[in-house]
């Protein structure tokens, strides 16, 4: 899950931007599209925007999961997931030019915007992420990205790969492997193995190049395909109620009590009617 949530506080102006010299790291949204910041912000420093300028208040007490004296850390925008915070503030499109020209810097990284660019983060080497064109490598079963005039190959999540080895004096430039699974689900058993076999992963740390991370596992030890299509459903020999006649008989009372409502309510109105009538011939 720590793809999904962030820790890195950010710093939010009088007018409600982003002060991105003051906030924390960028990093990506959960999908690796775009760049954003982590939507978290120290409520002891942060004065509400708007007229009444208040202070955000605390998460509740069951959402504080800082510890310590940090309580008062929060979302700033999205609280519903249970107050974690999540990374979708100031969003940056890799799908397609968002306006905001590359640095010299990430240009010579490899920053590049189209339908094949995820969003890369920098290891902390430096504080903004990249977009860079990708590749889900289906006869590797890996990811591969391109940066620095070159393909790298990310073998396990999370590998390091120096990108650039001096950049004006700023040091060197680091990239860091994304979960593969969100970036390439393709190639991480294909439809969960349609129900039909196991998803079994690559031991942990173990580095390969031709053997993908995850594969299925079939039920039938003949299919070789990647996602068990070829494989026939099975089902449960006893498959609903253990006891069939239950659900008839529970049927059968509803029914009959609707029934006996509807027919009770009908001869309500008839004597009604009978009587109504009875009253205007009386009178006539």
């Amino acid at each position: 899950m720590e793809e999904q949530f962030c820790n890195e506080i950010i710093s939010v102006g009088a007018n409600g931007i982003i002060v991105t010299e003051e906030s924390g790291s960028q990093t990506c949204d959960p999908s690796h599209t775009s760049k954003t910041y982590c939507d978290l912000v120290d409520t002891y420093q942060l004065v509400g925007i708007g007229k009444t300028a208040n202070l955000l208040e605390e998460p509740p007490e069951q959402f504080q999961y800082f510890g310590g004296k940090s309580h008062h850390m929060r979302p700033y925008i999205f609280t519903s997931a249970d107050y974690c915070p999540i990374p979708h503030i100031d969003p940056q499109s890799c799908l397609e030019f968002n306006g905001r020209p590359p640095s010299d810097e990430q240009v010579e990284a490899g920053e590049y915007y189209g339908p094949n660019s995820r969003c890369i983060e920098t290891d902390g080497s430096r504080s903004y992420s990249l977009c860079l064109q990708t590749e889900c490598n289906e006869q590797l079963g890996l990811l591969q990205i391109m940066a620095g005039g070159q393909r790298r190959t990310c073998e396990y999540d999370g590998q390091l790969h120096t990108i650039l080895f001096e950049y004006n004096g700023e040091g060197p430039v680091r990239i860091k492997c994304p979960k593969a699974a969100l970036v390439c689900p393709n190639l991480f058993c294909p439809a969960n193995c349609a129900g039909r076999g196991d998803c079994i992963y690559r031991p942990k740390g173990t580095i390969s190049t031709s053997e993908p991370l995850a594969s299925c596992v079939c039920d039938s030890s003949w299919d070789t395909s990647s996602g068990c299509f070829n494989t026939a459903p099975s089902y449960p020999e006893n498959y609903g109620y253990e006891n069939s006649s239950n659900p008839y008989q529970a049927n059968k009372a509803i029914f009959l009590l609707i029934m006996g409502s509807l027919m009770a309510g009908l001869t309500a109105i008839f004597v009604v009617v009978r009587q109504w009538k009875a009253r205007q011939n009386l009178f006539m």
